[in-house]
């Protein structure tokens, strides 16, 4: 009893230790996790910015989706990838706005086709670009921008 405690008392500590970890299980949780705090951002952004001033559905969704990315790249160098893949941090960065220049196309792409072609609401039809999204953001962040 003691040794499954203890083990999962070392899985926590790993979750949630400061420093990235490339473990299979943690990672991708922390990404979850990352994800999970990023996108309500992201979501709450498009709430006041859709329904309380009446900006254009695709414009809050991006200024929402840009704020939220900005918000994962932080989190993501301290917390759930390794930086260091690129020499220089900048170039980094650069990567990560590229890669999420595609992820904010992809989101755009997914809302309007929701929205326009079936008649979905728009907070339903972010939620299906999260889906789409996140498993691009995942794999692009993990072997495009970052080191494992």
């Amino acid at each position: 009893m003691y040794k499954k405690n203890s083990a999962l008392l070392n899985y926590f500590h790993q979750l949630f230790t400061l420093s990235p970890n490339t473990k299979t299980v943690i990672q991708p949780l922390r990404f979850v996790i990352t994800g999970a705090f990023t996108v309500s951002i992201d979501l709450l952004i498009l709430f006041l910015l859709y329904k309380l001033l009446n900006v254009n559905y695709l414009v809050a969704a991006a200024f929402g989706f840009l704020v939220g990315s900005l918000i994962n790249y932080l989190i993501s160098i301290r917390w759930v990838f390794i930086n260091g893949k690129y020499r220089f941090q900048s170039l980094e960065l650069t990567i990560f706005l590229l890669t999420s220049t595609v992820a904010l196309l992809l989101n755009q792409l997914v809302i309007y086709v929701s929205v326009e072609k079936f008649s979905l609401p728009v907070i339903f039809s972010k939620g299906n670009s999260i889906v789409v999204v996140t498993v691009f953001n995942f794999l692009s962040k993990k072997f495009i921008v970052f080191k494992g």
